[in-house]
């Protein structure tokens, strides 16, 4: 008798292991805001709903995730404008892609669960707005993440103003805690969608957020969207350049937090011959979006601020087998 009880205990074991064991993690690097890359996240999504899915991990934190969760059960959009009301203060991002991408996620996969794995930012408004909330319900945990999480904003900004990288190497690995300390509490397969330097370290740190969490979670898969050929125009326009019209298809708006010219419409031009005798300004440079680019391909980066805009045209040089994506800058002669 004790022999069997043993064997099904054993057994029992044995199972529970296997279960934990073919659990998944998916995560994807991006670049944020630009709609064709929204646009392969959705279908990304869907396919990890249809399949069972509910676990969202966001490049947010704990605040702005539980934010989202009460509006996915809410009537109205209160708190989804509330937060990126406040987010519009804080960086150069429209947001407009973004809140059209989680609208699309409310009406379609509206019981996904997010979780907010990032360091405070917006601590002093959208941290502090929340934890008033948190404290009113009276939910210990949902106060101790929000406090938690507020911290790591304030000791992330602090370190920033002093030196860039390690502020940056702190608040990776700041998130793969966070990461972890979520990823134990909840049940299933996880997908997030994070940026590309969280992902791969790409233009960023050495210890970033997946170096940090790829020796303790075992079924951990990463893709990278910016190589994805899936990421297709959102419509064919009619542009000028150099005093002459184009027809193109447009990609969307790209920003850039910290720089003159903070937004770009990227542009892929049809008429590749009118650029044939142009001179090459930079050979072999390092570009960061693919998108569904081919070898000989015309780019035109249209870059602006509130008072002035320039266009920058590259030429592809890359046929898709590089590590790096390659392009040359081009000019008329």
């Amino acid at each position: 008798m004790k022999k069997k009880i043993f064997a099904i205990v054993m057994m029992l074991l044995m199972l529970c292991s296997c279960s934990i064991g073919k659990r998944e993690v998916y995560l994807y690097g991006e670049d944020h805001d630009i709609k064709p890359i929204y646009n392969e996240e959705l279908n990304i999504l869907r396919d990890y709903y249809k399949k069972g899915g509910r676990n969202y991990f966001l490049e947010y934190p704990h605040y702005c995730a539980q934010y989202l969760n009460l509006w996915m059960k809410s009537d109205n959009d209160e708190y989804l404008n509330k937060m990126f009301d406040f987010f519009k203060e804080y960086g150069n991002y429209d947001y407009d892609y973004t809140i059209e991408f989680y609208k699309t996620i409310k009406k379609e996969m509206n019981d996904i669960k997010f979780y907010g794995v990032d360091v405070g930012h917006a601590y002093d408004r959208i941290g502090k707005d929340y934890l008033k909330l948190a404290k009113e319900k009276g939910d210990k945990e949902d106060i101790e993440l929000t406090e938690r999480a507020i911290e790591q904003g304030k000791n992330f900004y602090d370190k920033e103003k002093v030196d860039d990288l390690k502020a940056s190497e702190y608040r990776d690995k700041m998130m793969a805690e966070n990461f972890m300390d979520t990823y134990n509490k909840t049940k299933g397969d996880v997908i997030g969608f994070f940026g590309l330097g969280h992902i791969d370290g790409t233009r960023y740190i050495n210890d970033h957020m997946m170096k940090n969490l790829q020796d303790k979670i075992k079924n951990i898969h990463t893709v990278n969207l910016l190589k994805s050929k899936n990421l297709k125009p959102i419509s064919t326009e009619k542009i000028t350049y150099n005093g002459r019209e184009f027809e193109a298809d447009f990609y969307g708006i790209i920003s850039h937090k910290y720089s003159p010219y903070p937004h770009e419409k990227l542009y892929r031009i049809k008429d590749t011959e009118y650029f044939k005798d142009f001179t090459t300004t930079g050979y072999n440079q390092s570009f960061p979006y693919n998108f569904s680019f081919e070898k000989g391909d015309i780019i035109l980066t249209r870059q602006y601020n509130d008072k002035e805009q320039k266009d920058v045209v590259i030429r592809v040089t890359s046929d898709g087998s590089e590590e790096l994506f390659l392009v040359d800058y081009i000019q008329p002669k």
